[in-house]
C-alpha cells in the first residue's frame, strides 16, 4: 500500500514543501526507478465526474486578482471544466496506455454538478470530503466503480487545516454500497501561492496563470486516480505515484487541448525513465 500521509491517500505537495482488469498492454517488469505493478485495477475506460461544492461556485463576486484582471468562482468552474472536458485527449493521457489505463477510450466527463443542497463544513476533513463524493455518486446515480473519478472541489478558505500545511490536493477512496471509487479533493488553490499560481502562464481573461494550480494539480490526481485508483495499482519502491515522481518538476509547461492550452505537470512514463509531458 502508498504511504497514507496525515489520513489523507495519496496527495500533491506544496511547492517547495469493480472495475475492469489491467489489460495486456500492461509493463509487469518495470526498470529499477520506474513505477510497478501491484496487481489491483486500471481502469480502460475512466468516466470522471465534477462536484463543485456549494452556492459558492455559482457567485460572479470578484474574489481574486491577478495583473490587471479580475477573477469570479464563475471563472475558476468555467476554467476546471473546460480542462477536464479536454484531458482525456491530452498527450499526458496517451503516457497512461503503458500502464493499462484509458486503452478502450479515453477519459470523458460525464457531468459537472454545483451541489447547493449541502453546506460546506468550514473546514472539511477528509471524511466529510469522501462523504460528499458519496452523497454525489448515488443523488447522481454514477455507476461507481474503479473506473469513475468524482473530483470533489471546494471554495475558497475551506480547507482542510492539515491538507493546508502539506497539500495542495490529494485522491483516496470512497465507498457506495459494497463498491469502492476513487475521489479527488481539489480546493480553490489561486487563494495559496504554492500551490502553482501563475506558475507557468502570464494573467489574461480565461484564467490562465491565476489559474494554472487548478489544472497542474488536477493533472497530478488525474494521472493517479486513473493508474492506481484503489491504492493497489502502480507505485515505485517509495510509495510514490506517477504523479508524486514528477511535481513541480522544472518542464512544468502547457498542453493544447482542443484550441485551449493549460498549464500541467508532467508525468512518470517507465518506458522513457523520464517526466514527460
Amino acid at each position: 500500500m502508498p504511504i497514507i500521509p496525515n489520513g489523507f491517500g495519496s496527495g500533491a505537495p506544496l511547492l517547495s514543501v469493480a472495475a475492469p482488469a489491467p489489460t495486456s498492454s500492461v509493463v509487469f517488469t518495470p526498470p529499477a526507478n520506474g513505477v510497478a505493478y501491484q496487481g489491483g485495477p486500471v481502469p480502460s475506460a475512466p468516466t470522471v465526474y465534477l462536484v463543485f461544492w456549494g452556492r459558492w461556485w455559482n457567485s460572479a463576486k470578484v474574489v481574486g486578482r491577478d495583473g490587471a484582471y479580475s477573477y469570479s468562482p464563475r471563472h475558476a468552474q468555467r476554467y476546471v471544466r473546460s480542462f477536464f472536458a479536454r484531458i482525456g485527449a491530452s498527450p499526458l493521457a496517451g503516457v497512461l496506455t503503458q500502464y493499462g489505463a484509458a486503452t478502450r477510450h479515453a477519459s470523458t466527463l460525464r457531468r459537472a454538478y454545483v451541489d447547493i443542497s449541502h453546506p460546506v463544513p468550514a473546514h472539511p476533513t477528509s471524511d466529510q470530503i469522501a462523504a460528499e463524493a458519496e452523497r454525489i455518486a448515488r443523488q447522481l446515480r454514477v455507476p461507481v466503480s474503479a473506473a469513475t473519478t468524482v473530483v470533489v472541489l471546494t471554495p475558497q478558505g475551506h480547507v482542510n487545516p492539515t491538507m493546508q500545511s502539506e497539500w495542495c490536493g490529494y485522491h483516496d477512496i470512497a465507498t457506495l454500497g459494497t463498491r469502492s471509487f476513487p475521489y479527488i479533493s481539489l480546493p480553490y488553490l489561486p487563494a495559496r501561492a504554492s500551490c502553482g499560481r501563475d506558475a507557468v502562464n502570464p494573467p489574461d481573461p480565461f484564467g490562465h496563470g491565476y489559474f494554472d494550480g487548478m489544472s497542474i494539480i488536477g493533472a497530478h490526481e488525474y494521472a493517479e486516480t486513473q493508474t492506481d485508483p484503489l491504492f493497489t495499482g502502480w507505485y515505485d519502491l517509495n510509495a510514490n505515484e506517477i504523479g508524486d515522481k514528477c511535481a513541480w518538476d522544472p518542464s512544468l509547461g502547457n498542453v493544447t487541448l482542443a484550441g485551449q492550452f493549460y498549464a500541467v505537470q508532467p508525468i512518470w512514463s517507465n518506458a522513457t525513465q523520464s517526466c514527460v509531458m
